[in-house]
């Protein structure tokens, strides 16, 4: 039987709640390997310093599932950024505003995430360059 891997062995060995039956496990598992040893030990404490960033988030699904935009969060619709005029906003938040807009220059064409396309009737390209704004689309 070969012996285990260094996966199979830290997998093994935080599995055990208290030290002492890991050591003993470790050293019953990896009795003619000292390297090996030394090595899952290492993984063991960075594994167990890595805390719990991987658990699910403290808010239940039910909180996270629906954004509410602040009050005001609208206001930029109806304004001019360069040469966009903001029409509806598709949402907000921490890292800012998401807008569908209409550009006037160097083509004009509404702009906005990829994903409006199925809300907004005259959708084109999203703004990566005019070139593409004048292409013919696929399909």
């Amino acid at each position: 039987m070969p012996a285990p891997t260094v996966e199979i062995l830290l997998a093994e060995a935080v599995e055990r709640p208290d030290p002492a039956d890991r050591a003993a496990y470790l050293d019953r598992a990896c009795s003619g390997d000292p390297a090996q040893r030394v090595e899952v030990i290492r993984l063991i404490d960075l594994h167990f310093r890595a805390g719990d960033f991987l658990e699910p988030p403290s808010l239940s699904a039910d909180e996270t599932a629906v954004y509410v935009p602040a009050p005001g969060a609208d206001a930029a619709v109806g304004t001019r950024v360069g040469p966009y005029t903001l029409l509806e906003l598709l949402g907000a938040g921490g890292m800012g505003a998401v807008h569908v807009a209409d550009q006037t220059e160097p083509v004009r064409r509404r702009v906005g995430p990829p994903r409006t396309a199925a809300r907004t009737s005259s959708w084109s390209w999203s703004a990566a360059s005019p070139s593409q704004a004048t292409a013919t689309r696929p399909g």
